[in-house]
């Protein structure tokens, strides 16, 4: 008990010191903070995350100046309503507690640019986050949402919204409106399908993973905005069906959906750096992979392949091949010739011994059953 209190006293010292713009307190354990906090008038950032935190203190309203307030990995299951008086509060991290519900009073936080509850007990966001018009990040991963406010719509400086692992079975229309949105996750809830308007945004990044999606929309593959999209988990009977991919993809994510090949569309993103297929029912890979020449970070594991083709072997960016768990005996020499390799996983194949040039590779990780490790 002695070393975080000495540990926090050292840290306030600093702070005074240093002139009292920022407080980190982060991970000591605390279970209640010292009331000097207060006397930092001019205190810009606070960090209490990482805590044993119940509850928060009347005084931390006292903090006039306070622009970010981190109160994440406590165990918070309310809020003190002095935190209305935070009126220049811009970021405020609530995730990992044990809140059910956010009070009225956080709404007087209207300047308000980033706010973050997820991996909490909410069900609901009231439709009283539309008084924050500023708000460009809303994350709310993680909790019990059975449905988003229409008033979602209001908040038209909105720029990314993450409610994965949710509830969710529909989304209100009034996504449309939010025109700067870019990157959206509604991964690990209860979609059945894509809501149509999500294509006349610009999203560069839309996460639909694990949902039980009964079809992809045609828009997806045709959208010019879209880089990285997550199919991971969702097992349409149509995601072989598309003609093409977006053009301007750069990462794929389509693990876990009992592809027996890869989509052919696959093949049409040349510009694609990520793609992730683990997880799959994949014996061969076809000869278009060729053409995949920017990938960077290949994920192949979990799948029924006994052999690696050449197709792999003019990926020369390569610093990412994850094998595991496949049906590998031998692998080929020429996996010696990716220079840029640092991470290679072939964990879990029945290997005949690894190649010696794999050795002369600047790996950083290498996993192989226990036999070589550097």
């Amino acid at each position: 008990m002695d070393a975080p209190v000495i540990t926090l006293a050292a840290r306030l010292e600093h702070a005074r010191a240093t002139g009292g713009r920022i407080l980190d307190l982060r991970g000591l354990g605390c279970r209640e903070l010292p009331a000097g906090i207060a006397d930092l008038s001019d205190l810009e950032w606070l960090d209490l995350s990482g805590n044993d935190l119940a509850d928060l203190p009347a005084w931390i309203g006292r903090l006039p100046r306070l622009r970010r307030l981190d109160l994440g990995g406590n165990h918070l299951t309310e809020l003190p309503a002095a935190l209305a008086n935070l009126t220049h509060l811009e970021r405020l991290d609530l995730s990992g507690s044990e809140l059910a519900q956010l009070p009225p009073y956080l709404w007087h936080c209207s300047r308000l640019v980033a706010l973050n509850v997820s991996g909490n007990r909410l069900s609901a966001i009231p439709p009283e986050v539309a008084g924050l018009t500023g708000l460009a990040y809303l994350l709310a991963d993680d909790n019990e949402l059975t449905g988003l406010p229409p008033d979602l719509g209001k908040l038209r400086a909105l720029r990314r919204l993450e409610v994965a692992g949710n509830r969710l079975t529909d989304l209100p229309d009034q996504i449309r409106d939010l025109g700067e949105l870019t990157r959206v996750s509604f991964a690990r809830n209860l979609l059945k399908r894509v809501p149509d308007f999500l294509g006349e945004l610009k999203v560069a990044l839309l996460d639909l993973s694990g949902n039980p999606l009964e079809r992809l929309p045609e828009w997806l593959s045709e959208s010019p905005y879209l880089q990285m999209i997550g199919l991971a988990g969702v097992t349409p009977a149509d995601i072989h069906k598309w003609r093409s991919g977006p053009r301007s993809l750069v990462a794929l994510k389509i693990s876990e959906n009992a592809l027996s090949d890869l989509p052919e569309w696959v093949g049409s993103l040349t510009g694609l750096t990520d793609l992730d297929a683990c997880g799959n029912s994949i014996t061969d890979l076809p000869a278009w992979l060729r053409r995949l020449t920017r990938i960077t970070r290949l994920c192949l594991g979990s799948n029924r392949l006994a052999a690696l083709p050449d197709a792999i072997r003019g990926m020369r960016d390569l610093t990412w091949l994850l094998l595991s768990d496949n049906d590998l005996r031998d692998i080929p020499d020429w996996v010696g010739e990716f220079a840029g390799l640092t991470e290679l996983d072939l964990d879990g194949n029945p290997l005949d011994p690894v190649p010696a040039r794999i050795g002369e590779l600047s790996l950083k990780n290498l996993t192989s059953d226990g036999c070589l490790s550097w």
